[in-house]
């Protein structure tokens, strides 16, 4: 049978397959959120493929690195117990 002989299809067989694709896309989207792209590439500045501002990132790239944190960075540092501490404070700003 064809599409058109299928037809008139039921609201209830309709919203079943608006469901369907809805859930497809969702786990699509779910799954390219998790891929690495250029924007957490630790190559982003080297790399021929970088696009430019507007392209679109390439998504599980093979050429993909993580970006390592460096080990001596002070600012990169801070203490859970106490994350404020070193910090400017509103007074030293107001001097």
């Amino acid at each position: 049978m064809s599409e058109k002989e299928q037809l008139p299809i039921t609201l209830t067989e309709l919203i079943s397959t608006i469901c369907n694709r809805i859930n497809a896309a969702v786990n699509m989207y779910d799954t390219i959120i998790t891929l690495n792209t250029c924007n957490s590439c630790n190559k982003n500045n080297s790399c021929e493929y970088v696009p430019e501002e507007g392209e679109t990132v390439r998504l599980n790239c093979p050429l993909w690195e993580e970006i390592k944190e460096e080990e001596n960075c002070e600012a990169c540092k801070i203490d859970v117990d106490n994350p404020l501490e070193g910090q400017m404070s509103i007074e030293d700003i107001k001097k």
